[in-house]
């Protein structure tokens, strides 16, 4: 069957209009022991400020769960009427990795791309239910929805709409994903079904990173032939070596017309220590919304410039920091848990 690329289906890059941003509520407070009442703030507020710029897409397991997740929304800055809810099983919220991937025709059409979702490398489960979360949507919509055949998850992947893709080695060539499969033998599984025409790859991830190096922890294209790249600027600092490696790749690497990119650094924060676990916070993982972006802050000096810089390359959007720390104990943050619907 004639890949996605070959029918002439496209994946929008983020910055471009949205129909939605899809969400799944996390109601296990198991999942964050200690912590739960500042994750239940962080989707509150993450949620009534997405709102506010298009419809946000929300999981839910059951009723009473929705129940719960209304009273908590609608006492708050939330348009309800842009909240739809969608009652389905899951097993957590991080939606970027493995929630469906949308693509466009032109002829007015959608696609899912459904990648197979283990867990991070087997490293956290049970992931069964997560596993098929596109499919679900794909039959509610009556979506056409393709299956690639190999472990992905959409945090390791960026993409600026106009065929170039960057990915890391330490993710994508992990052995907990695809086993022995080399660049090579992935570059055209990327190059089809996220419509790309070249692939540029970085080295490591962020020390300590439970996905093994995402690319959305990295570096994001916020144009065409831009890219925003984190930046250890302290050489105590574990991540100085990797982030400046990763740096001059950039530096030395072209679009897909040959052209050079533009690199703009952000500030790395240092790493924040949880119970005896280092964690590599990133103000990287920001949400690109219509009309808003929504980066994440720790408390640390680099919130304040990471959001002044990003105001001056998205001078038509408002962007505002908000705290991400209790949704980085869990191992990502708001990009981790987002993913967008492109509008036709």
């Amino acid at each position: 069957m004639p890949s996605p690329k070959e029918r002439g289906f496209r994946m929008p890059a983020e910055w471009e209009p949205q129909e939605a941003v899809w969400l799944a509520w996390s109601d296990i407070a198991e999942l964050w022991p200690g912590n739960f009442p500042g994750v239940e703030e962080s989707y509150i507020r993450l949620v009534g400020s997405l709102s506010q710029s298009e419809i946000v897409r929300l999981l839910i397991r059951d009723e009473e769960s929705r129940g719960h997740a209304v009273d908590l929304l609608s006492g708050r800055a939330a348009r309800m009427e842009n909240i739809q809810f969608f009652t389905l099983p899951y097993d957590d919220c991080w939606m970027r990795d493995n929630g469906p991937i949308f693509l466009t025709h032109a002829n007015g059409k959608k696609l899912i791309v459904d990648w197979g979702f283990n867990g991070w490398g087997d490293k956290f489960g049970p992931y069964d239910q997560d596993d098929v979360v596109p499919q679900h949507i794909a039959k509610h919509f009556g979506i056409e929805c393709v299956e690639p055949g190999i472990i992905l998850e959409g945090g390791s992947i960026e993409n600026n709409g106009q065929g170039l893709l960057m990915t890391s080695e330490q993710c994508l060539l992990n052995p907990n994903r695809n086993g022995s499969k080399t660049r090579a033998d992935l570059e055209p599984y990327l190059i089809d079904f996220f419509c790309g025409e070249k692939v540029i790859w970085l080295k490591d991830g962020l020390c300590n990173d439970h996905t093994d190096g995402h690319i959305d922890n990295l570096a994001r294209f916020v144009a065409p032939n831009h890219i925003v790249a984190v930046l250890a600027e302290d050489k105590a600092h574990p991540d100085y070596d990797s982030t400046h490696e990763n740096l001059e790749i950039l530096k030395s690497s072209n679009d897909v017309q040959g052209k050079p990119l533009r690199v703009t650094t952000i500030p790395l924060p240092p790493p924040i220590v949880d119970s005896g676990e280092s964690m590599s916070p990133s103000h990287a993982n920001f949400i690109l919304a219509n009309h808003l972006v929504i980066v994440p802050t720790y408390g640390f000096d680099t919130d304040e410039q990471s959001i002044n810089i990003l105001s001056k390359i998205f001078p038509d959007r408002r962007v505002i920091g908000q705290p991400s720390l209790d949704i980085l104990l869990g191992g990502g943050s708001f990009h981790c848990i987002s993913q967008q619907e492109p509008r036709v």
